[in-house]
């Protein structure tokens, strides 16, 4: 009977883990893919938390790009916030905030219409 408990309890440990490492969150980091598509009928450069505008986030209509996040938490955290802009030129466009919770590991923005919305 003890060998089940045991089994049982590896088990729901490896499960545990299992789920931290795909979501990739923790008490120390939190990271998060951030995927940002351009659905405007213009080319803009879309950029996130700790980025600039410049040519490596230029996108064309139509197209994406991802930029994984890494972001120091503490043990209380329960979501945190990202930024993305979107700029053209040299002139930011828009700018958007939006709140990733716990366990989330992907946050999927789309400019559209000269704003920034999330898409689940």
């Amino acid at each position: 009977m003890k060998k089940k408990h045991s089994s049982l309890l590896l088990l729901g440990t490896l499960s545990l883990l299992v789920v931290f490492q795909t979501c990739s969150c923790s008490a120390e980091n939190w990271l998060t893919n951030v995927v940002m598509t351009n659905s405007s009928g213009q080319s803009v450069h879309m950029w996130t938390t700790g980025e600039s505008i410049n040519l490596e986030n230029k996108l064309d209509p139509g197209e994406s790009r991802t930029k994984l996040l890494e972001t120091d938490v503490d043990y209380i955290t329960t979501d945190i916030t990202l930024t993305v802009s979107v700029g053209m030129g040299d002139q930011v466009l828009t700018s958007s905030s939006f709140i990733v919770g716990e366990g989330e590991c992907t946050l999927n923005v789309e400019y559209t219409n000269g704003s920034l919305v999330e898409v689940e």
